[in-house]
């Protein structure tokens, strides 16, 4: 990345902080994250 283009980046990452999952061992668990644009606000 060009040194000033993190003027411009975003970063969106997924995480499971407000109820985080446990598992037993051998199990396995499959998250999901939806992302939607809308208009820009004025």
């Amino acid at each position: 990345m060009p040194p000033q283009d993190w003027l411009r980046m975003l970063c969106i990452e997924a995480a499971v902080a407000a109820q985080p999952v446990q598992l037993a061992p051998g199990k396995t668990w499959r998250g999901l994250q939806r992302l939607e644009a809308g208009p820009l606000s004025p």
